[in-house]
Formats: structure tokens, C-alpha cells, sequence
């Protein structure tokens, strides 16, 4: 928080010299010329261009020398902006005392003094200490023996806290937009386009998808400079796939799936294009209806309980395999690529579309084995509640990713079968502790915890940090994967998933997220739920029970 004194925009970029108050007592050209001086070509990393480069970058740095201080003895001072705080409470702030590292000590000293030398600063007697702390600068891996550098901050954390502030009451948009409703305003525009947009035969993309949000309002459009025109509403909008087809987008949609072509697409489909005609002459048609908004022909599903309607996209046939591969882009089953597509859009027969897309996919046929049929038996674990029982395992080791990572650590919920994968370098004990710290950062901590018999997973560090958290370690049977069964199989998923999506085997680490993704957002096959939505649902409850019970 500033108050600006009267200045002009020149005296920023060479300021007078009696605006201009030097700490050191030095006028502005002797200033500058230090400035000269002290500045040298080597100060410039530039080793990444090639030598034409180097030496205009060069050119131009040393040119603007002006611009540039190495020492506090050429640093200035200004008056065009003189800053005054307001704070909440008038008494000094109570704060620990910010102590020194002893690494950090001569360094700490020697700035000091060389503050004190130049009159930046000044001694002071008062009972209050300074918050300064001092931060090491990472050190240059070719130079292993020089001594370590560090920054001076202080921490101004507390100050804010007890600085007022002021609020400033802003028009609620819903509001306006009722009142101007029916009425015809003018629209200051600094697009030219938008303003001709009832002569022109083929419209600009950009001014199409402005007229999406202007369609229902009567308005004069009016062209100003972009210079006078401050920060507007349709250069900056977010473009949303639909208001009342859903809050959450699984995937990114084709360029084919936004709604301009999709409008296209459906009015030269010849039974979309009827309906439509049919409700634009007020024509009652059966669960169909036109988006106010954008214009499009969209359908009214009920769930099985009847207590919550779902608005769906109805998609021409043109773009049927559009949409279904791009549901389809993790290679997951039908099941789950069905989920994807009827959370937002439907057509006719969408089920044995998707199914019959799924199986003929050449791509999962190479990499997807077929399953086998095998009886037996089911084992029950009562889990009381989400986050209370979860399983741990290592994938790989595999080719080493461009980020340098061979395994994945995997962690499962085995209540909500929510599925943590992190890309780890080593398979330590301190590496998975460090995991599982930031998974239950998130989650709480579990009552059980399932891993197998790997020298990693009953290490004494590990039994230690698990009897510390008070968590019972349950070891499978040794040689029998199938005791540890769910996370197994989400091991086949994710190997099958990633098998098909990367194109190089390095491609791994940067396609788990996107895996992670689809998984988590997707109707589990047994639970029915999604994972990702069942699992957050419950985290911030029983964090505060394990929390508790410590």
C-alpha cells in the first residue's frame, strides 16, 4: 500500500535531480558514471547464444548501463512514490528472536557492516529485534569448493498481518446482468471485428464465441482505442464447455468438441437439425431442450433415484468417434470410457458404440492381455471407513524417465480404492517414509497398513516410523501376490494404461499424472463410486481422528 505523489512518467526512467536523494551524497551523473565503471562484460551469463548474439546482448547491456547497480554505494532513492502504513494496533510487534546459523555468521557480519558503511542502515539500541533471516544461495555444481552464499530477507510476514487494509465494494455481476435484460446498452470494444459483426458473411472464431455470451442481450457495439479501454470481460473469459451440462471436465476435449462446432455439426445433422427447428418454433419435444446460452441442442436425463436431473450434450453422428476417442485416450475399458462420455454428452445405441470402439481398438489389443477365468475364493476385509486400511508397493525398476525416476511407489485405499502413484528415483527407506509423509499430510493417517515382505518395507527405520504413528503393519504372504490382490491389479491397470498412452519408454514419469487422473475420476467397477470424490469426501474427518487417537 503506496500514496502517489504528483509525478510524471519521464521522471521514472531519468529523474531529476531533485526528486532525487542519493543515501551516499552523490549526485545522479556521478552515480552514473560508477555505474559505468563498475560494470564489465563478464558479468553477463551469455554463454548459451552464439557469438554474433553474445556480442549485440553485450552491446545493449552495457548501452542501458544506466539501469544497473553491482554495489550499494550506486544505489538511489526517489520520491515519486512515498509509501505511509496504516496499522491495526499502535505498540510494537512481539516476535521471536531470529537467530543466525553459524555457517552463516561471517557472511551475516560482513553485510552488516557494508550497510553500515554506506548509510543504508543504522545502529540501533532498541529492545526489539529485526526479522532478517539469511538464506543460502544454491551453489554452482562445477565450483564444489567455494564457499557458500547467502541472501539477506527479512521477513515482513508479521507487519502484514497488522497492516489495515482497505476493501473496495465491487458490483455483483448477476445483478447487472438481470437489470440490463430487454434493454438495449452500449458495448465499448476495443475489437473492430465485433463491431461490423452483423455485415460480416463468416465471422472470426473469436468474435463467434463473444457473440455465444452477447446472443440474448439487445446491445450497440462501439469501437475505442485499445489504449483507453481497461481490462474487459471478453478478452479475458475462461471459455466454459456448457453452464448446465456439469461443474467437473474429466478430459480435454477435442478442437471438434467445442461448442461453435458442435452447433455446426448438429444443425446439418438432418434428425438433430428437425428438433431443433421444432423447439425454435415452440414445438414441445420430450426431454429435449435449447441452451439459452449457447444455442445448443441438449437432453434432460434423470438418475435411477429421480432426485437429481443431468443435462447431456446430444452429439451428431459426425462426431461420435470424435468424442469416443477422446474418452478413450488413457486406453482404459468400456466400462470406464463410457463413464467419461455420459457424464456430459449422449446419443443413440452409446453404449454398443463405445463397447464395440474398445474392443477393435488395435492399440489395447498389442498391449492389454486377455484376462484369464479363474475361481476363487473371496477374501472379506471389514474396513471401517475410508483411510483406514491401505496397501504399499514398489513398481520396477523401469527405464530411467527424463526426470530421472525408476520406480513407482504405489499406495492404495483398499475402502474407496483411491490410487496414489509417485515416481521415485530409489526405493530406500527414507524414500518411502518420505511418501508416505505427504500422503498422509493429505489423507490422515490409516489404522493398517499392508505391504509385503521387502527388506525396504520391515527395515527397523520403517518399524520405527510406524510404531511412532501408532499404525499396525500387516505383512503378506511371502511369494503370494494375490494377498496383496487390489493393488496388484491396479498395477496391471496402470502398466497397461501407460503401455498404451506413452511413445518412448522415458515418457513414463510424465504420463502417470494423466493416468492418475482418469483412474481416480472414474466409477470404480466394484464400489460404484468415483474414487477421487469418496476418497477427499472423508480425508478432513478422520485426519482429525487419527490425529486424536496419537
Amino acid at each position: 500500500m503506496g500514496k502517489l505523489s504528483t509525478f510524471d512518467v519521464n521522471d521514472i526512467i531519468s529523474p531529476s535531480e531533485s526528486e532525487i536523494y542519493q543515501i551516499n551524497n552523490l549526485n545522479l551523473d556521478e552515480i552514473h558514471k560508477m555505474r559505468r565503471d563498475e560494470l564489465l562484460k563478464s558479468d553477463f551469463k551469455l554463454d548459451h547464444l552464439n557469438d554474433k548474439d553474445k556480442k549485440d546482448m553485450q552491446e545493449l547491456l552495457l548501452k542501458n548501463f544506466k539501469v544497473f547497480s553491482k554495489s550499494y554505494k550506486t544505489l538511489g532513492e526517489t520520491t515519486a512514490v512515498t509509501p505511509e502504513f496504516s496499522l491495526l494496533r499502535n505498540f510494537p510487534l512481539q516476535t521471536k528472536l531470529y537467530s543466525i546459523p553459524f555457517i552463516a555468521k561471517k557472511y551475516a557480519q560482513q553485510e552488516i557492516n557494508n550497510l553500515l558503511e554506506e548509510g543504508i542502515i543504522e545502529p540501533s539500541s532498541s529492545s526489539y529485534c529485526f526479522p532478517v533471516i539469511f538464506i543460502k544461495k544454491k551453489q554452482n555444481p562445477n565450483d564444489s569448493n567455494s564457499e557458500p552464499k547467502f541472501r539477506m530477507v527479512v521477513d515482513y510476514r508479521l507487519l502484514n498481518s497488522s497492516t489495515e487494509t482497505f476493501k473496495i465494494c465491487l458490483p455483483k455481476i448477476s445483478e447487472i446482468i438481470k437489470n440490463i435484460a430487454g434493454e438495449n446498452f452500449e458495448l465499448l470494444t476495443d475489437a473492430k471485428p465485433l463491431t461490423e459483426y452483423q455485415s460480416l458473411d463468416k465471422k472470426p472464431e473469436i468474435v463467434a464465441r463473444w457473440l455465444l455470451y452477447l446472443g440474448t442481450f439487445s446491445f450497440t457495439p462501439t469501437h475505442i482505442p485499445g489504449s483507453l479501454n481497461p481490462a474487459d470481460f471478453l478478452s479475458r473469459v475462461v471459455e466454459e464447455n456448457s453452464l448446465n451440462v456439469n461443474n467437473i471436465t474429466l478430459f480435454q476435449p477435442n478442437d471438434k468438441l467445442y461448442m461453435q462446432n458442435i452447433l455446426i455439426e448438429q444443425k446439418q445433422d438432418e434428425i438433430l437439425s428437425k428438433i431443433m427447428n421444432d423447439l425454435s418454433g415452440n414445438k414441445p419435444c420430450k426431454q429435449y431442450f435449447l441452451d439459452v446460452n449457447s444455442g445448443l441442442l441438449m437432453i434432460k436425463n434423470a438418475h435411477k433415484n429421480k432426485r437429481k436431473i443431468v443435462n447431456r450434450i446430444v452429439i451428431p453422428k459426425s462426431l461420435i468417434k470424435i468424442c469416443i476417442e477422446t474418452a478413450h485416450a488413457p486406453h482404459f475399458g468400456v466400462r470406464k470410457t463410457f463413464d467419461f462420455i455420459r457424464h456430459k454428452y449422449q446419443w443413440k445405441c452409446m453404449y454398443l458404440d463405445t463397447k464395440h470402439f474398445c474392443e477393435h481398438r488395435e492399440k489395447c489389443l498389442e498391449d492389454k492381455p486377455k484376462a484369464k477365468l479363474t475361481q476363487t475364493k473371496i477374501i472379506l476385509k471389514r474396513n471401517l471407513a475410508p483411510g483406514q486400511c491401505i496397501a504399499i508397493d514398489i513398481v520396477g525398476k523401469l527405464s530411467r524417465s527424463t526426470d530421472n525416476k525408476n520406480f513407482i511407489l504405489t499406495i492404495i485405499d483398499y475402502y474407496s480404492r483411491y490410487l496414489e502413484a509417485n515416481p521415485v528415483q530409489n526405493i530406500t527407506s527414507t524414500t518411502i517414509i518420505n511418501c508416505l509423509n505427504k500422503y498422509f499430510s493429505n489423507f490422515g493417517l490409516p489404522k493398517f497398513l499392508i505391504t509385503d515382505n521387502a527388506t525396504n518395507f520391515i527395515s527397523n527405520e520403517m518399524v520405527e516410523f510406524l510404531d511412532r504413528l501408532n499404525i499396525q503393519h500387516r505383512k503378506s504372504s511371502i511369494y503370494y501376490p494375490m494377498a496383496n490382490g487390489l493393488l496388484e491389479k491396479a498395477h496391471r491397470t496402470m502398466k497397461e494404461s501407460l503401455a498404451s498412452i506413452c511413445e518412448s519408454t522415458f515418457q513414463w514419469s510424465e504420463k502417470l499424472l494423466f493416468f492418475k487422473l482418469y483412474y481416480n475420476n472414474s466409477i470404480h467397477s466394484v464400489t460404484k463410486l468415483l474414487q477421487q470424490k469418496y476418497s477427499l469426501a472423508e480425508s478432513k474427518i478422520y485426519l482429525l481422528i487419527a490425529f486424536l487417537n496419537l
